[in-house]
Formats: C-alpha cells, sequence, structure tokens
C-alpha cells in the first residue's frame, strides 16, 4: 500500500491492523480450543491450558522463593511505608 500511496496514515493504521491480527492469533492458539480435539492421531489442544500445570508451579514458586520470601516481608513490616501500622 505505502508504494502506491504516500499518505502519513497509512503506515500507523496498517501497523495497528497487523497488530491486532497477530495478538488476536496469538491468544487463539495459546488459549483455543479449551478442550482437547481429537482429529485422527493428532490432538489439538491451547498451547498453554497443555502446560497450565507446569506453569502456574513455575510461578508459584518465583513469588513465593523471590519476592514474598519472610526476609523481603519483615523488612516491608519493619521499615516500609506503612511501618507504623504494625
Amino acid at each position: 500500500i505505502w508504494m502506491f500511496y504516500n499518505g502519513k496514515w497509512i503506515l500507523p493504521i496498517c501497523g495497528f491492523l497487523i497488530g491486532w491480527i497477530t495478538n488476536w492469533i496469538a491468544l487463539k492458539v495459546i488459549f483455543r480450543p479449551v478442550e482437547p480435539i481429537k482429529f485422527g492421531r493428532f490432538t489439538f489442544h491451547g498451547l498453554f491450558l497443555k502446560r497450565q500445570a507446569a506453569a502456574s508451579e513455575t510461578f508459584a514458586r518465583v513469588i513465593c522463593v523471590e519476592i514474598l520470601h519472610s526476609q523481603a516481608l519483615w523488612h516491608a513490616i519493619l521499615t516500609g511505608p506503612n511501618r507504623n501500622a504494625f
């Protein structure tokens, strides 16, 4: 389109449309189909849903070990902005 019409609005509009379509396809691939669908020897399932247990385990470990560990909690309680409330 840019080669045929040199309007200043072409690139932002085309970028928006391509980005929107790409994000839509990515979300469909990640989360759809919710229930596994068998097609011959192949099973189709959303990519995230297939690995949801492993992803939730990793997410929980990161939250507990790296963010909400006891030292960080005590530091926030004793020196944080709301220390007077404790």
